[in-house]
C-alpha cells in the first residue's frame, strides 16, 4: 500500500470518528494468518507488539 492509500484511511479515520476513537496508526498487510476454517489468528498479529513483555495486557 502507498503513502497516498494510507494517508486517505488515515484522514478517513478522523473523519468519521472522534479523536479518541480514531486509531493512532494504521498498518496495511498483503495476508493475514488464517486456520483451516478462515478465522483470522490475531495472537500471531498481536505477537510482534508483545515482544519482550511480562504480560500480554494493556
Amino acid at each position: 500500500m502507498g503513502a497516498s492509500q494510507r494517508g486517505r484511511a488515515d484522514r478517513r479515520c478522523k473523519d468519521k470518528a472522534a479523536g479518541y476513537e480514531a486509531p493512532t496508526s494504521i498498518e496495511f498487510r498483503e495476508e493475514l494468518a488464517r486456520t483451516a476454517t478462515g478465522k483470522l489468528q490475531k495472537f500471531k498479529r498481536r505477537q510482534p507488539y508483545w515482544a519482550g513483555q511480562g504480560r500480554q495486557v494493556n
